[in-house]
């Protein structure tokens, strides 16, 4: 009996590992499927991920304009990247490095840079998952999220990042003081209570 508890417990624990740190990493919002627009959408996104239609665009700036217009903090600009739908831009909201495939985010001082500044390590449990979304600037047919994270700031590429609108966020990381301080670690920003704990 013994051994079986063992085997169950190495098990779960391989599993959990798997899911955790090696699983590809998918888009935690799907919106494939929308395609209110052509080009790039206004929109709003509630707390239960409902979505209201603005308008349509033409233009980024003139999506990110209308969008910084509106007296609403839940209000997001749609595009595609690399031909998919994505939240390319929001009013208020948290970027998710989760997102990449890799298990580095590669930060940049400009968004035209080719050159790494450094880098976060950007899995569950480790590293920086979620980090302040300042502005996205569209350069070269791409995206590039302006961020602060651990007091830099800088800039993160297309395909390492996903913009979560601050409506829907549930957990971001922080510090637990009481005899230790604590680094609580988002391991879902769109779960509640969703942390891994480090000292």
């Amino acid at each position: 009996m013994q051994f079986f508890k063992i085997i169950k417990r190495v098990l779960f624990l391989f599993v959990f590992i798997c899911i955790v740190f090696i699983s590809p990493k998918v888009s935690a919002l799907d919106y494939s499927s929308r395609n209110s627009c052509s080009n790039y959408e206004v929109a709003t996104i509630s707390s239960n991920g409902n979505i209201g239609h603005i308008e349509c665009y033409i233009s980024y700036n003139d999506a990110l304009n209308k969008m910084n217009s509106l007296n609403n903090d839940n209000v997001v600009v749609f595009g595609k990247v690399n031909g998919i739908n994505r939240i390319v831009n929001a009013k208020y909201g948290i970027v998710d490095l989760s997102y990449s495939s890799s298990q580095l985010v590669y930060l940049y001082k400009n968004y035209y840079s080719n050159s790494a500044y450094t880098y976060v390590a950007s899995y569950a449990g480790y590293g920086g998952v979620d980090a302040a979304l300042e502005d996205v600037v569209e350069y070269n047919g791409g995206f590039s999220a302006k961020i602060m994270i651990n007091g830099f700031e800088g800039y993160v590429k297309n395909g390492d990042y996903e913009i979560i609108p601050l409506s829907l966020v549930k957990s971001i990381a922080y510090y637990k003081v009481n005899e230790n301080i604590r680094h609580m670690h988002t391991t879902n920003i769109l779960s509640d209570n969703s942390f891994f704990g480090t000292t």
